[in-house]
């Protein structure tokens, strides 16, 4: 059985071995529902229901309990080559230079009145 909504790029990052989990627990709750369906489909109406509707909330929380940590898991960040943040550094430095010229420009204007 295969999932192709798990195979995105967006899930990437996460070891197959993991992805291995959630397609297991996936492919186990769906096989559960599937017999309870066809069981209820066969039961007269006036009957017990064969699954509640808390039953089908308890099996979709275990569910989410599993795969939610596994499929939630952030992507690692990358972190941006060491040359980049020099170059923005001198750029700062630029900057900082401009502001003290300006500081003598106020000054020479001070000194001509």
């Amino acid at each position: 059985l295969s999932f192709p909504f798990l195979e995105v790029e967006l899930y990437d990052h996460i070891e197959e071995d993991e992805m291995k989990k959630v397609q297991e627990a996936v492919h186990q709750k769906q096989k559960w529902m599937t017999s309870k369906m066809q069981t209820l489909s066969k039961t007269a109406k006036h009957d017990e229901p064969p699954v509640l509707v808390a039953q089908i909330v308890s099996e979709r929380e275990s569910l989410e309990k599993t795969c939610n940590p596994i499929v939630m898991k952030p992507k690692p960040k990358v972190e941006p080559p060491k040359d980049e943040k020099k170059e923005n550094d001198g750029e700062g430095n630029k900057a900082e230079e401009n502001g003290d010229q300006k500081g003598d420009q106020k000054g020479d204007e001070q000194k001509m009145d």
